[in-house]
């Protein structure tokens, strides 16, 4: 069986630059984002499309493939992969046109950083505010776009909030149930102080040290110490 996109010798994923000279545009940008595909088969499972976004304009051709099980030489991603990565971006879309409208803002940094928000007193006050206006065995959901930062830290929180004293016995509860987890340090930082824990928050979190390289995290469920 031929292998087109091997063969080739082009990247599985680029840009491309000269979508015009073949007629291929982006669509008008309604309700926000449009997108314009071209898909074609290539041989036996394979496929390439064109993918044209109407809100940055830019065209992407795309590739995919199904392993040996469905007589696929395994050379690209599968569709299915296409579809749950597409299904999660709909999902964060959704939470951050929720966020906007509810004016909360806040960004996955540690420094000052042109064009973010830097997590600040407030944010995390409030956060904690929050946390202490809920039921002790209430559950909470922490999201935030890769679940690896800002949401551990939340979650880092939630734990000691009424244990403290506990605060290496949470950072390794939390390291166990989620090893992709980095807890953002500052949020951590700020929290140490509103809390008064003295630096034993922030060591607790240091003590996890690097988290698994993960796109996207996993769903996971802690016990809220206390």
């Amino acid at each position: 069986m031929s292998n087109p996109l091997k063969d080739s010798g082009k990247p599985l994923f680029f840009r491309v630059a000269n979508a015009d000279e073949i007629g291929f545009s982006a669509p008008p940008n309604r309700k926000g984002e449009a997108v314009r595909l071209a898909v074609r088969s290539l041989s036996g499972m394979q496929k390439e499309a064109l993918v044209a976004s109407g809100r940055s304009g830019a065209v992407w051709r795309l590739a995919s493939d199904e392993g040996a099980y469905l007589d696929g030489q395994d050379e690209a991603p599968c569709p299915l992969a296409f579809f749950t990565t597409g299904m999660i971006a709909s999902y964060m879309n959704e939470i951050l046109a929720l966020a906007g409208q509810r004016r909360i803002a806040i960004d996955d940094i540690s420094e000052p950083t042109e064009g973010c928000t830097l997590p600040s007193e407030h944010h995390v006050g409030e956060l904690i505010e929050s946390l202490r206006a809920t039921e002790p065995d209430a559950r909470v959901l922490f999201h935030c776009i890769a679940g690896i930062s800002r949401s551990t830290a939340a979650a880092l929180i939630a734990l000691v909030l009424d244990a403290d004293g506990r605060e290496q016995e949470a950072a390794r509860q939390l390291r166990l149930a989620a090893p992709h987890a980095h807890p953002n340090r500052r949020i951590i930082a700020l929290a140490d102080e509103i809390l008064g824990r003295d630096g034993r928050l922030i060591a607790a979190r240091e003590a996890m040290g690097p988290g698994d390289f993960l796109s996207v995290a996993p769903l996971v469920e802690l016990t809220r110490l206390g």
